[in-house]
């Protein structure tokens, strides 16, 4: 099953990129607007871990690069395809998570400690969507497809165990994803000159993360706030 998914995943790269590549190379017949955008933000990855004490995820610094073809349907109407490389990041912070042992023979608290992890994920992220523009604002909605590289966790404890402070840190360079994500994007731009927009999107992933043998799920959320600029613009 699972050298089936990794082959489809591959193929589907393939396809997506195959496809922008026909799109730049008909650039002049098919009338397109071609640029790059640049789009910091912010990103959470859900959970529900059944960690002890007061858990929660949290929003982190995240973004996204890459480029973008449009094609206009109408003076209002807008079809587009982008290739990013989206960068997730993802914060999870457990307070005050209570530590018990067997203390002869029975059931003793030995101390308190507050858990943080950080997940760094990457993906090739493949947005296609319709634009509506109404003069300088546009709101635009479609699917996006996440493949996904690679991620990593960054982990931090800290507390007391035995009455004496405690702290350690670890890494997982290698973390089982799931290979592709998928969801809905909106967002709203507004054209500040000819050539250049400021735009504001969100995504809302639905695929869960984790391996299907894992009991318990993540999901990818990113606001993001940017900046697009075409290079090559239909008269």
């Amino acid at each position: 099953m699972i050298p089936i998914l990794i082959k489809n995943t591959l193929m589907l790269k393939n396809w997506l990129l195959s496809l922008l590549c026909i799109g730049l190379t008909q650039l002049g017949a098919q009338n397109l607007t071609v640029g790059l955008s640049l789009n910091p933000g912010l990103s959470e990855v859900t959970s529900n871990l059944p960690f002890s004490g007061d858990y929660q995820t949290q929003f982190t610094l995240s973004g996204n690069a890459g480029l973008f073809i449009e094609h206009q349907l109408s003076n209002k109407s807008h079809l587009g395809l982008e290739l990013l490389w989206v960068q997730i990041e993802g914060k999870e912070v457990a307070e005050g998570r209570r530590l018990f042992a067997v203390v002869n023979g029975m059931p003793a608290e030995i101390g308190e400690v507050s858990d943080e992890n950080r997940i760094h994920s990457s993906y090739i992220g493949v947005p296609i969507y319709y634009r509506y523009q109404l003069g300088r604002w546009g709101f635009s909605a479609g699917a996006q497809v996440l493949l996904y590289l690679f991620a990593s966790i960054d982990s931090e404890i800290e507390g007391t165990i035995n009455g004496e402070p405690y702290s350690a840190e670890s890494r997982i360079d290698e973390i089982a994803f799931d290979q592709a994500d998928f969801g809905p994007k909106v967002g709203l731009n507004y054209q500040w000159q000819s050539k250049l927009a400021l735009s504001l999107n969100y995504y809302h992933g639905l695929a869960d993360l984790t391996s299907e043998f894992f009991p318990w799920q993540r999901r990818n959320r990113q606001l993001t706030l940017g900046v697009r600029y075409a290079f090559h613009q239909q008269l």
